[in-house]
């Protein structure tokens, strides 16, 4: 789990919040740093940190929020990105590959992020090979799980306060990233 954590790099969106604020070019350089170390030290697909797509598929979320915060102000190389969003792409195909669907139909918040993931990716890397079938696949996801895992009273089955406010973010993201890139979920959905 300890690796898990510290791989999904979800401190990237308090180095971009810092940087917009300070402008200070050391959370710039460590977000460089992090994201070099973190691909030379996790090859594509081996190793703990590619064992659970949940976590592949936060970690490509928080590596996009990272490139948005960072390439405001157009101090990143063209290598640097084009590296990155290979990763991205990378994080993409293995979500694909490995959705973490339940045989009996009890899937759960993991599924969710995987959903979760592939609709970042497909709707915000229009240009993929693949982003129309990541989209597709996330889409006809979401749009299920909202009506199997979401009860009457609007609480995740999971019965878990956590999981509660997890499903409730994923289910809200999606809906406003779709929103803000007008990209629209069933009235169902909403």
């Amino acid at each position: 789990k300890v690796p898990w954590e510290l791989s999904r790099l979800q401190h990237f969106t308090d180095l971009g919040k810092a940087f917009w604020i300070t402008e200070d070019e050391v959370y710039l350089k460590e977000f460089i740093t992090t994201i070099k170390h973190w691909e030379n030290e996790n090859k594509v697909g081996y190793g703990p940190n590619w064992t659970c797509s949940m976590e592949v598929a936060i970690r490509a979320i928080n590596i996009i929020w990272g490139l948005y915060f960072f390439s405001a102000k157009n101090l990143l190389t063209d290598k640097f990105i084009q590296k990155t969003i290979r990763l991205i792409y990378y994080h993409a195909l293995h979500i694909e590959q490995n959705l973490e669907t339940i045989e009996d139909g009890a899937n759960t918040n993991h599924l969710l992020s995987n959903y979760l993931g592939l609709f970042y990716i497909g709707l915000l890397f229009p240009e993929f090979d693949r982003s129309q079938n990541w989209r597709q696949i996330a889409c006809k996801g979401l749009e299920k799980e909202i009506a199997l895992e979401i009860n009457n009273d609007g609480a995740d089955y999971e019965c878990s306060t956590s999981y509660h406010r997890l499903v409730f973010e994923i289910f809200l993201s999606a809906y406003i990233l779709g929103k803000k890139n007008n990209f629209k979920f069933s009235e169902n959905y909403k």
